[in-house]
């Protein structure tokens, strides 16, 4: 009964607003896209305001068992979980998340502005999401765990088995709700995360049927597993975005006393007890941008760097090394001749609003990336690695719109006048694009501080590409990728 209800208004909807799609509708979209800056500044700026009004200063001094700094992907799950027991506090540069950031399909134009965005720059832009939620509140909602090579390696690395596939397993496991066909030897049900496949997949299917079609297995990604295809899964709830703020902060921020949120607050340096020296190994383990910035403040980093910046030096440290991340290359857009790419004009329809609003179905519970492969490189087999995949694909299944160069160009940093020419030609074609990653980084970067008047900056050196087998590694991903889009079947009338 429901259901008709709902499919007969979807209809009607439908029906009435067709004939005003390209006079009014499509403008209007265009519009919404170009004003984004504006909205995310007024958000912020009412959000602020709200925020003095009714969180004033303490009149006296507050104690607490934990103060945890930044409400992002770890530090909402941290706070959750202290504060079960303790009496936490969250402090978080940013403010409320943009309630269109909980639409998926709108998640991706937050990126890049100051209130939503730390605006990492090095060669382009780096983005680290800013609010509460942090990064899940910006990201393409990717929810993929990693290869379990890769955290045997941290486990031999640091000696801590607890850092195994084995030893993380049951966390992963106790924050799931995963969905209903999840196999519960690597997955768990009734925790704070919602996992699930989003409403829309695109194209996903005929991409994971293609690596099929190459030898590769259609697998769970998020389970033990050595090279494979498969639909990406979403932390997504009734089509609504579940970032870390959304399943572990929201519920619980007015309920629960032991946790205090202080918004729009700048951490600057940590106090040490020089009584109790640090010892390296507590520092050992993965730290973050924001964390290197704050140790190097605070005393705890490299000598020669601190002194250089005038730093008093507590613990010599190398804070800021090792640094490592992916690099992707976008390859396409690669056209195709049935409409079976998102795209915008078409079908970012008022009848797509209506369907996300009243069932969290239809294109705007996507952020457009549909499906991903991992494999190893010929490299990776020929130093005994093949079960320890190198490439990764990412399926970005939406056509390219009108501003969609001036789109990259902003989220990513780069020349708008270069991206524009460059997707101009495919501009209202079919098409889809694919991102080819490195999945395991070879070179390694740094990061450093540099004070600029009465502030700081980050200064990030990723140095990608130093060494000549992850680049051709790369280069071997994508003649793989043209290879699947020219000769396997499901793929096969791509030009």
């Amino acid at each position: 009964m429901a259901l008709g209800l709902f499919n007969s208004l979807v209809g009607k909807v439908q029906y009435i607003t067709k004939p005003l799609l390209p006079v009014l509708w499509i403008p209007l979209i265009y519009v919404i896209l170009g004003s984004m800056g504006l909205i995310v500044n007024l958000w912020t700026t009412g959000d602020m305001l709200n925020d003095e009004q009714h969180n004033k200063e303490p009149t006296s001094p507050e104690t607490f068992d934990f103060i945890v700094v930044g409400a992002g992907s770890a530090g909402a799950v941290v706070a959750n979980r202290l504060s079960k027991k303790y009496r936490v506090l969250l402090l978080e540069a940013g403010g409320e998340p943009n309630p269109l950031q909980y639409i998926p399909g709108f998640g991706v134009f937050f990126i890049n502005y100051a209130e939503t965005d730390w605006m990492y720059k090095t060669q382009s832009s780096w983005s680290a999401g800013r609010g509460l939620g942090g990064t899940g509140s910006i990201n393409f909602m990717i929810h993929l765990r990693g290869h379990r090579k890769d955290f045997d390696n941290w486990g031999r690395i640091t000696g801590d088995q607890s850092w195994s596939w084995e030893g993380v397993l049951p966390y992963f496991k106790s924050y799931e709700d995963y969905e209903e066909d999840g196999d519960p030897r690597y997955h768990g049900f009734g925790g704070d995360l919602r996992v699930e496949q989003p409403d829309y997949i695109g194209m996903g299917p005929e991409f994971v049927r293609a690596g099929q079609e190459l030898g590769y297995s259609h697998c769970d990604l998020n389970a033990p597993f050595t090279e494979g295809f498969d639909i990406l899964k979403y932390p997504i709830k009734d089509g609504i975005r579940q970032g870390t703020y959304k399943a572990f902060l929201e519920p619980i921020r007015r309920l629960r006393a032991k946790l205090v949120i202080r918004k729009y607050a700048h951490v600057n340096r940590t106090w040490c007890n020089k009584t109790k020296p640090l010892h390296p190994r507590k520092l050992f383990y993965p730290l973050n941008r924001e964390h290197c910035q704050l140790l190097m403040l605070s005393g705890i980093g490299p000598r020669a760097h601190l002194q250089d910046q005038g730093i008093p030096v507590l613990v010599d440290l190398p804070v800021g090394l090792n640094l490592q991340d992916h690099i992707a290359a976008y390859v396409g857009p690669f056209f195709i001749d049935k409409p079976r790419a998102l795209t915008l004009e078409r079908d970012l329809t008022p009848t797509a609003v209506v369907q996300w609003i009243l069932g969290g179905k239809g294109v705007l519970s996507t952020t457009g990336c549909h499906a991903s492969g991992i494999i190893s490189s010929s490299f990776a087999k020929a130093r005994g690695e093949g079960d320890w995949p190198d490439i990764q694909y990412f399926l970005l299944g939406f056509s390219t719109f009108k501003t969609f160069g001036a789109t990259i160009a902003h989220s990513f940093g780069l020349k708008a006048d270069e991206q524009k020419r460059y997707y101009e030609h495919a501009i209202d074609k079919e098409s889809f694009v694919v991102a080819v990653s490195g999945a395991r980084p070879f070179s390694r970067g740094f990061i450093k501080w540099r004070k600029i008047a009465r502030t700081t900056s980050r200064k990030l050196t990723p140095v990608f590409l130093t060494q000549v087998i992850r680049f051709v590694s790369m280069i071997e991903g994508i003649k793989i990728l043209l290879y699947s889009l020219q000769y396997t079947t499901m793929l096969w009338d791509h030009d």
